[in-house]
């Protein structure tokens, strides 16, 4: 609401709030991630996702998502890191795989035309 209203360092501190007392949480340091991400600064984007990430492989696999794989992604190509994109789809297809068995259909399709996308990317700039 504060980012809305436009007092942004309102906001802020609010972020560095929540931030400080779910640190330890997958679904905050997810949401701080978006929010960073939202408001185009995408290196502390990345710093905030890469902790969820951390959190999700160490101590709260319950979850069972790729959200953060799927974010990361995204924001490397914004970036224009697409090696980096590339390296992150491939993570959500070896998720797929090994989470939930998931070898062919329809999101693993999605996830190797994504994939082709970003290689032909990367063909363009040479």
């Amino acid at each position: 609401i504060a980012f809305a209203e436009y007092r942004v360092e309102d906001a802020w501190k609010i972020v560095s709030h929540i931030e400080e007392k779910f640190h330890d949480s997958y679904d905050a340091m997810f949401e701080v991630a978006g929010i960073y991400a939202s408001n185009a600064k995408y290196d502390e984007a990345l710093e905030k996702y890469h902790k969820a990430e951390e959190i999700y492989v160490t101590n709260h696999k319950e979850h069972i998502c790729m959200d953060h794989l799927q974010a990361q992604a995204r924001i490397y190509e914004i970036l224009g890191k697409f090696e980096d994109a590339i390296k992150y789809v491939e993570l959500q297809i070896k998720y797929l795989e090994e989470e939930w068995n998931i070898t062919e259909g329809a999101d693993v399709a999605a996830l190797f035309e994504e994939k082709r996308r970003l290689l032909d990317k990367i063909k363009a700039d040479f």
